[in-house]
């Protein structure tokens, strides 16, 4: 698991954790909700130009994304959407 997602899991989990310290805790919807805050915070660190895509260039800098790039551009275009990025998280 890279580092940007440890880091995006564990402030999601805390921030949801001080949030609902009071009430019960869904394990399905805290499980999903964490997935989705790292899949942001990831998408977002790498999205350097905040243009909502991500390209080859900024892919560059983790090798794993950069390797799976070219399967990930679903449509093809030479960027990676955040719901194309999403199934690189999964």
């Amino acid at each position: 698991m890279n580092k940007t997602l440890i880091l995006a899991l564990t402030i999601a989990f805390s921030s949801f954790a001080s949030a609902n310290e009071t009430s019960p805790v869904d394990l399905t919807t805290s499980v999903e909700g964490l997935k989705t805050a790292a899949v942001e915070t990831s998408f977002e660190t790498y999205d350097v130009d905040q243009d909502g895509l991500i390209s080859l260039n900024e892919a560059a800098t983790n090798e794993a994304l950069s390797i799976a790039f070219t399967t990930l551009d679903i449509d093809q275009n030479g960027d990676l959407s955040e719901d194309e990025f999403s199934s690189f998280s999964e």
